[in-house]
């Protein structure tokens, strides 16, 4: 190839541009015409080659993946599903190089909800709060103070275990009545109160705001409610 003014290169120069391969999605979950898939499932996929971002198209919404790892990425949805629906699931990755994957589509089947079963949906956002339902019929709706920023209680669907009528919190010498233990790092709980077993006027008088704990805090009467009208295995829904 000549220059502007003629000339041309004293030797010949060769070059070798290699395109990038397209990703592929391997492995989604749940699988295509899965089953007795949870409300609030975290849709995953894995990738066969490192990707660098994912997106799902859910229900006319875009929702971007959260990177587990370069072959992993995670999906939380904005909305808890509604009981035995089918819905359809589009994923697409993205590589290093911008190059796109194509496009992978799935359908799946929500659980059903039995009439008589009890579950609770948390909302965990600037208007939080708890609702109780049996089967499909709202039972009963409460306010509640759920972790700040640095306190964010762990987003997805979880199962009661351990219960009680109070607990001690040692460490912070507080307490609180009536416990609910949904996952390692969270629990129902009534108001904080003092070693004297007085409630902490600043839990009071701020209740419904968003606190330096990770539990979800119920006014007393609530958190006994609570206490008295589930069991372990009840399922809770939390997000935001």
């Amino acid at each position: 190839m000549p220059a502007q003014s003629g000339a041309l290169l004293k030797q010949d120069l060769s070059l070798i541009l290699t395109t990038d391969n397209k990703p592929l999605i391997s492995t989604t979950y749940p699988e295509d015409n899965s089953k007795w898939i949870g409300l609030y499932p975290k849709l995953m996929i894995e990738t066969q080659s490192p990707v660098t971002t994912g997106y799902l198209i859910f229900n006319n919404e875009t929702i971007k993946g959260k990177s587990l790892d370069p072959y992993h990425l995670e999906f939380l949805l904005h909305k808890v599903l509604d009981p035995e629906t089918v819905y359809q699931a589009v994923f697409q990755v993205e590589a290093a190089s911008g190059e796109l994957s194509t496009p992978k589509t799935i359908n799946f089947t929500t659980v059903r909800i039995e009439t008589g079963r009890v579950w609770i949906e948390v909302f965990a956002n600037n208007k939080s709060k708890v609702n109780v339902f049996k089967g499909k019929k709202l039972l009963k709706t409460m306010r509640c103070s759920i972790g700040d920023i640095n306190h964010q209680v762990p987003l997805g669907t979880y199962y009661t275990h351990d219960t009680g009528d109070s607990f001690v919190d040692a460490k912070n010498s507080e307490g609180a009545n009536f416990y609910i233990r949904v996952s390692s790092a969270c629990a129902f709980q009534g108001l904080i109160r003092d070693a004297y077993w007085n409630i902490k006027p600043q839990f009071l008088n701020h209740f419904g705001e968003p606190v330096k704990r990770s539990n979800i805090i119920l006014k007393d009467e609530d958190a006994r409610w609570l206490y008295e009208n589930t069991s372990p295995g009840t399922m809770v829904i939390l997000h935001k």
